[in-house]
């Protein structure tokens, strides 16, 4: 037999590449494509942009719009996917090549921590009521201060914009006003910092410049703040004592993170425009109604202007347009976080400036921000520190006591200029006013200079160790330090300056508070659903404030520069320095129950430099629980998810009242004449007072959190009673008891209301639509006005609500002699004639007096709510967000005076509303034809106007473009701010002060974010 020698050798070929293909083969399906699909467990609808990881490596997939999903994954090797509000989940990959995964809701996603006073707590066990706003919760678009993030974003805050200038103030309430002459703001509390919220700018001494009040938040990057806690019942503030009744704003900034390195890029830019104005008399109409008011006063007169002069009138000078402008708004943020081993870092700086829609009126802000996190062992430490710088550029409002016409501010001086006048004169000076030459020109206002520069740090250092495993120390130091600088100039060619050769003002502030606080915690778990915290501890602080301001007039040289103030003249100079600390002593103990029930029980201890020596002390103790209702075995339910009712009382007081109100003061005044010469003494001001003391808040406080088919509704309901006594009050004392006033504890004011917050994920699917809505009603009343009455006189309502506007109820207009004849004597108030108000006898005794005045509306709003809509549909992203506040009343002084055409003569203007006076050729007439010489004209129910309003605040639409392993995120966005207002409030906004108010403005932003 013949053997091939090769046959042998062909097998094992044969083999081998059976062997050989067979390897390939497996390797080839082994890393075939796996596609999949990412689902909700509920309803089967697609999580799109869910996360899909090879366990151990970085190699994974994002799904797309319709939750699907591929990449190359080896059998046995496990998936892991993540969706925020869902439980992530591992998957085992096998031989198939399709997979259908679908994750459970995490209920307990919901269940945050939440930053309390001194510490911090698991949301499902507050047993208090507190608002937590996050990040994206804020409202969008271009912000100065924490004040904007949170506009009606939490039930029961309500903040008002006093000024629309950039960095104006607001007026934040928590559960409504309570005090006259205390602060009813907030206390904010910054990284554990309590800061004081007083305006830390230097004031004007000349009523010619003053401004609206800045807010004091300014210097804060709202770009830097992660989380907002606002605590608004007596067992959330009331550890913070003498200083907790009007609520307390929790603000926590940005840290650093665990082994990344995360580098975020922020950019938008915004233009302003006038969002509403007054619709001014144009050059023909003036001159027309100038010649009808005329010729009515002096029927044998010929008319001011001919016809000829008016029907070349034209439009004649705006004089609005003259002073306003396109608005600017520009910032830019860049910020790196961190973790290496124990240590972790977040900086931050941005640039934020703001072209006010008045001209020459900006706000340019720089900031830094630095947090360091280190930790060895059982020591912890953390060190929070912020630096700015604010330079303000302001416009002269005018005095916020009147002072005249020649004191009048920039925006009434609007308003007193005839059309028919331009803004220079034939020789390029600015013009005259026709008939009252001391009213100075509105464009030359604007030359004023006023500016203040404000340097800001405010840094916190804490040091916390672990003495055992249950029991620890921590330190906690701080310091808030400022220097505010403000340098205002009059030039000559301001009437003002002229009068006294160029006016200048030079004023300088320091505020510094100091803070050292020391707190024991001790932590016990007792079992597996059972634990108790107990915190005590001691607080100092201290607030020390210094400054100077030094007017000069009559400058050598008369171009009035600031170079040259040196050789002016020294007219005064005024100076004050202040101090004030508070001590305390703090205790909390909160316990659980299996999980079940919960109790807290809190103790403050104040003692205040502010009050009389017999009055140094306060104690503040409050308690609440909550009942965990759904952790009940007897409880069973798949439509309700969490069920916890909460019921809290306690005390809490407030010592915002100025310094030194418990002491005797006296005023530097000049008296008298010794020798033909003024003799500088002292003028009693107001006598002291030892029992002084802060006003007391009792609250009670019944909520109840729920959570719904599976947390995509959740939400709480909350009903309050507050009530203050010991109102702090100042009384006017007759001129034999030496002094004009005291300050004492007298009255009581009550609020109490019922909140809502309600949060609904509507859709899950594909396109995600979230809506979060609050709503809130709150009561104000008077409890005891303790003869507290407003303008000094007795009123009707003794109960009314402390922000009451009362006056005189219009019940139309005179039409005719003989129906003055026969109404009420009006002589009192008023002089009666044809085409002027009729004013009701409200309490019948045929004559129309002051007793006559009523209760024409409340200032505070009786509802207000917030109501946001977000959705997310692939890479597009569409939120907008609705603001508004009902049963509100408001001043509007403005539009009495442009509907009072006896002055028009003069040379003011007027609006349009008077084409529509009363006249005996128009007797239908709706605006009185002449003034009644009521003197407060304007205190009547025809010009307290209902300011209830519903404005969609914001609209936002973004896209997210395809990220890589560089970038993370990259969004561009579109913004735009006050697009809408709903109200009949005929003034220029129902939100802003209507008194030599700024205008508001509409604000179109576009915007970009990075993130590496």
């Amino acid at each position: 037999m013949n053997i091939n020698p090769f046959t042998r050798t062909d097998q094992k070929l044969k083999i081998y590449l059976f062997i050989f293909l067979s390897l390939a083969s497996a390797v080839l399906l082994a890393q075939s494509e796996i596609r999949g699909r990412i689902v909700s467990e509920d309803d089967k609808e697609p999580l799109p942009g869910a996360t899909v990881l090879i366990k151990g490596t970085s190699n994974g997939s994002i799904s797309d719009y319709d939750g699907s999903f591929k990449l190359s994954a080896n059998p046995g090797e496990v998936l892991v996917v993540t969706y925020i509000g869902f439980v992530s989940k591992e998957v085992a990959v096998t031989n198939a090549n399709y997979i259908e995964i679908s994750l459970e809701p995490d209920i307990e996603a919901l269940d945050e921590i939440i930053v309390i006073g001194y510490g911090t707590q698991k949301k499902s066990d507050i047993t208090g009521s507190v608002a937590s706003i996050r990040q994206e919760d804020f409202n969008p678009g271009p912000v100065v201060s924490v004040s904007n993030l949170l506009q009606s974003t939490a039930p029961g805050v309500v903040l008002t914009q006093s000024s629309a200038q950039p960095g104006g103030n607001f007026d934040i309430n928590i559960r409504g006003a309570s005090s006259v002459l205390g602060a009813n703001g907030p206390l904010y509390v910054i990284d554990g910092f309590p800061i004081t919220s007083d305006n830390v700018q230097p004031e004007s001494n000349s009523r010619y410049r003053s401004s609206p009040p800045r807010n004091p938040l300014n210097g804060i990057n709202p770009q830097d703040i992660v989380s907002v806690e606002i605590l608004k019942d007596a067992s959330a503030t009331a550890i913070y004592g003498a200083r907790g009744a009007n609520g307390v704003v929790l603000i926590t900034t940005k840290r650093g993170r665990s082994n990344k390195l995360s580098i975020e890029f922020g950019s938008s830019f915004s233009i302003q425009e006038l969002d509403n104005r007054y619709h001014m008399l144009n050059a023909t109409e003036y001159a027309q109604v100038s010649n009808e008011v005329f010729l009515a006063n002096h029927p044998d007169s010929d008319p001011l202007y001919s016809t000829d002069f008016i029907n070349n009138a034209g439009t004649g000078t705006d004089w609005i347009d003259e002073i306003t402008r396109t608005g600017t708004i520009q910032q830019y943020q860049l910020s790196a976080s961190h973790g290496i081993n124990n240590l972790k870092y977040f900086i931050s700086g941005n640039y934020y400036k703001h072209d006010g829609v008045v001209d020459v009126s900006s706000l340019e802000r720089y900031s830094g921000k630095m947090n360091i996190d280190y930790n060895i062992g059982k020591l912890r430490t953390g060190l929070s520190t912020l630096v700015s710088r604010t330079n303000d550029f302001q416009v002269p409002f005018g005095a916020d006591d009147g002072g005249g016409f020649e004191f009048a501010g920039l925006m009434d001086n609007t308003r007193m200029w005839s059309p028919l006048v331009s803004v220079r004169d034939a020789d390029g000076n600015y013009s005259l006013h026709p008939e009252r030459t001391e009213i100075p020109n509105p464009v030359s206002l604007l030359e004023i200079e006023d500016e203040i520069n404000t340097n800001r740090l405010l840094s916190t250092l804490f040091a916390e160790y672990g003495l055992t495993d249950n029991l620890s120390v921590k330190i906690n130091l701080g310091i808030d330090k400022s220097h505010s600088e403000r340098e205002a100039l009059i030039p000559t060619s301001v009437i003002r300056g002229a009068q006294s050769k160029g006016e200048g003002e030079v004023s300088e502030n320091d505020n510094q508070s100091f803070l050292s606080e020391f707190t024991v915690t001790y932590r016990k778990k007792l079992n597996q659903n059972s634990n108790i915290t107990i915190l005590g501890g001691s607080t100092f602080q201290q607030f020390d404030s210094e400054g100077t301001s030094t007017l000069f007039i009559n400058f050598a040289d008369e171009t009035t520069d600031f170079d040259n103030i040196t050789s002016a003249d020294t007219l005064s100079v005024v100076e004050f320095k202040e101090r004030s600390r508070l001590m305390s002593f703090i205790g909390r103990i909160n316990y659980s129950a299996n999980d079940k029930y919960l109790f807290t029980f809190s103790f403050r201890a104040d003692g205040s430099t502010k009050f009389g020596p017999n009055n140094k002390w306060g104690y503040f103790p409050s308690t609440a629980v909550a009942w965990k209702i759904h952790n009940e075995s007897f409880f069973s339910s798949s439509f309700i998810n969490e069920l916890k009712l909460r019921v809290s009382y306690g005390l809490t007081g407030n010592q915002e009242i100025g310094n030194k109100r418990s002491q005797s003061l006296y005023n530097v005044t000049r008296r008298t004449v010794l020798g033909g010469s003024p003799v500088q003494g002292l003028a009693a001001l107001r006598p002291e007072n030892s029992d002084l003391q802060w006003e007391s808040t009792s609250q009670f406080n019944l909520g109840l959190d729920f959570s719904l088919l599976k947390s995509r509704i959740y939400g709480s309901v909350d009903v309050y009673r507050k009530i203050t006594d010991d109102v702090l009050l100042d009384f006017e004392l007759p001129g034999t008891a030496g002094f004009e006033l005291v300050t004492l504890n007298a009255g009581s004011i009550q609020n109490q209301g019922i909140e809502l917050g309600l949060t609904s994920r509507n859709l899950v699917r594909r396109l995600e639509w979230t809506t979060s809505f609050n709503f809130a009603y709150n009561d104000n009343q008077w409890r005891d006005r303790a003869g507290f009455y407003p303008e000094g006189e007795q009123i009707a309502e003794e109960n009314g609500p402390l922000g009451g506007i009362y006056g005189y109820r219009v019940i139309g207009l005179f039409s005719s002699q003989e129906e003055i004849d026969s109404s009420p004597n009006q002589s009192a108030v008023a002089v009666a004639q044809p085409g002027t108000f009729k004013y009701q006898d409200a309490n019948g005794d045929g004559v129309v007096t002051p007793d006559d005045r009523v209760l024409l509306g409340d200032v505070d709003p009786d509802f207000t709510f917030g109501f946001n809509n977000s959705f997310n549909y692939k890479k597009f992203d569409l939120s907008f967000f609705f603001q508004g506040a009902l049963g509100q009343e408001k001043e509007n002084y403005t539009r009495a005076h442009l509907e009072d055409v006896d002055d028009i003569n003069d040379g003011f203007n007027k609006t349009t509303a008077v084409l529509n006076r009363w006249t005996q050729e128009n007797p239908d007439g709706t605006v009185p034809g002449q003034d009644d010489l009521i003197g407060g004209f304007s205190n009547n129910s025809v010009y307290i106007e209902n300011a209830s309003f519903i404005r969609l605040r914001n609209i936002t639409f973004g896209y997210t473009f395809l990220t890589n392993d560089k970038i993370s995120n990259l969004r561009i966005y579109g913004d735009i701010q006050n697009l809408l207002t709903f109200t009949s409030f005929d003034g220029i906004d129902p939100e802003t002060d209507e008194f030599r108010q700024y205008p508001n403005a509409k604000t179109y932003t576009i915007g970009l974010n990075i993130t590496l």
